[in-house]
């Protein structure tokens, strides 16, 4: 197993598969291109037995970092992958200097925000009727990133 931080063009065709079984709106390829070599965004993928087994990227915006996507083929889930993805990511956020880190979640996602709370993650607000298919609440996640260490308040 492997943490990516620059997948190749060529594991496009794996990443665009899992973004399609993973998101009722999937990004497109151009979308997801655009995020995996933006300056300002970092795209890791987790390789397992020679092929893409998950992927996640976080975005910056001032001193604040957004984790877009994180997801992780059905296959392999339960793994840890997801978390091992997200902790890269939260190396990247405190090499950028952020003071901390947004992500948003369906609320009815509970796997989900079992994982973030576990992180540290708390919930600073909620987008009503965010989501469609089926529609519901966008719950706003934050963690605070504490500088020279490698952990996260």
């Amino acid at each position: 197993m492997n943490i990516m931080t620059e997948p190749t063009r060529r594991e496009m065709d794996r990443i665009l598969e899992i973004e399609g079984i993973c998101f009722n709106h999937p990004w497109t390829e151009g979308q997801l291109l655009s995020e995996m070599y933006s300056g300002d965004a970092i795209f890791l993928a987790y390789e397992e037995n020679g092929g893409i087994a998950g992927y996640c990227n976080f975005h910056l915006a001032g001193d604040q970092a957004e984790m877009y996507k994180v997801a992780v083929h059905p296959d392999f889930r339960r793994r840890g992958i997801a978390e091992a993805m997200i902790l890269a990511g939260f190396g990247w956020a405190e090499e950028k200097n952020c003071t901390s880190i947004f992500l948003e979640v369906r609320c009815s996602n509970s796997p989900a925000i079992a994982l973030y709370e576990k992180l540290g993650f708390k919930p600073a607000g909620r987008r009503k009727n965010y989501y469609d298919c089926p529609r519901e609440d966008g719950i706003i996640m934050e963690k605070g990133v504490t500088k020279n260490d490698n952990s996260l308040c």
